[in-house]
């Protein structure tokens, strides 16, 4: 993430948090498959509607088009931490359980959104979608 991202994404959300920071990340892996931009790109999250699990929405909406005014992105109340993102196919982003722990057991948001950091996509992510060569290859391109 360059500090000018960090820095937008922090002002935005109010403050550097490990789940607006997945959610970002979250982003970054979906747009790295898919090419539907602007209203063609939509974004259902399964996420709980109370903190901290509802910071990955403000990930998503900082960093995509998909946002409440435009419609194209619809919340689901659950206890996940998952993104569909629909284009010219459809791709799940679930936050690996294990990740998911690690960040509820920690109680110092810095530590973990530094850790989240050096970590890449795959250590982070289960992904899936339509066609599974597209899965595939998004395992193959992971960057930090």
């Amino acid at each position: 993430m360059l500090s000018e991202e960090k820095i937008s994404l922090t002002e935005f959300h109010g403050y550097d948090g490990p789940y607006s920071y997945i959610g970002y990340r979250m982003r970054k892996a979906a747009l790295r498959l898919l090419t539907a931009r602007g209203k063609k790109l939509k974004a259902i999250v399964k996420c709980a509607k109370s903190q901290p699990l509802s910071c990955i929405i403000d990930g998503i909406q900082f960093s995509t088009s998909c946002t409440f005014g435009k419609g194209n992105i619809t919340v689901v109340d659950e206890k996940q931490a998952e993104a569909l993102f629909q284009g010219e196919k459809d791709i799940t982003i679930r936050l690996k359980d294990s990740i998911k722990h690690e960040i509820e057991a920690q109680k110092a948001c810095d530590s973990i959104v530094t850790r989240l950091r050096r970590m890449d996509d795959k250590e982070l992510f289960e992904v899936t979608g339509d066609p599974v060569t597209t899965v595939r290859k998004f395992y193959l391109r992971t960057s930090r």
